[in-house]
C-alpha cells in the first residue's frame, strides 16, 4: 500500500506520497503524474517520496518547509540514511525518471542528470534542518492515510 501524507505546514496542505519498499516504489514510478516531484536519498536505499504540485506550480515554487518534509520522509524511511546525520536528498520531476526493463524493482535512472536538484551543501540550509530532526518521529504537521479519519483516500 502506498502511503500518503498531508503536509499542513502550508495551506492548502501539500500532498506527499511514499512507497516504503521496492514494490511500492515501483507502483509510484509506474503511476506518477507529470506534476509529481520525486525525492530520494542520494546513493542509498530509501523510500521514494512524491510531491504532487498544484496546477501552475513549478519545482522552483516548492516552499522550503515542504522540501524539508519530503526530505525528512526519505531520510526516516532509509535503513542506512536514518542512522546518519548528514546526507544528500535528490529530487526531480517524475518525467525525468527513466525506467528500463533490465532494472530492479524500484530502481530508476535519469533522462537528464542536469535536471536533478540536490539538497544544498552549505550551512543554514534545509539539508541541515532535516538532518537535525529526530529520526523517531514523522515530520511535524504531517498526517498519514492511517489517521486521516473519514477523509477521501482518492488522492491518486
Amino acid at each position: 500500500m502506498v502511503f500518503y501524507f498531508k503536509s499542513n505546514i502550508i495551506q492548502p496542505p501539500a500532498i506527499l506520497y511514499m512507497g516504503r519498499d521496492k514494490h511500492e516504489n515501483e507502483e509510484l514510478i509506474r503511476w506518477g503524474w507529470p506534476e509529481d516531484v520525486w525525492f530520494h536519498v542520494n546513493n542509498l536505499s530509501s523510500a521514494h517520496v512524491y510531491l504532487r504540485l498544484k496546477p501552475g506550480q513549478t519545482i522552483d515554487d516548492i516552499p522550503s518547509d515542504v522540501l524539508v518534509d519530503a526530505a525528512q520522509l526519505c531520510k526516516a524511511n532509509s535503513i542506512q540514511g536514518n542512522k546518519v546525520n548528514n546526507l544528500e536528498v535528490v529530487y526531480t520531476m517524475w518525467e525525468n525518471l527513466k525506467k528500463t526493463p533490465d532494472m530492479e524493482p524500484g530502481q530508476v535512472a535519469y533522462v537528464n542528470e542536469g535536471a536533478v536538484r540536490r539538497s544544498p551543501r552549505r550551512s543554514g540550509n534545509w539539508r541541515q534542518s532535516f538532518a537535525a530532526m529526530p529520526r523517531s518521529r514523522s515530520p511535524k504537521n504531517m498526517r498519514t492515510n492511517y489517521d486521516a479519519g473519514n477523509e477521501s483516500d482518492d488522492f491518486m
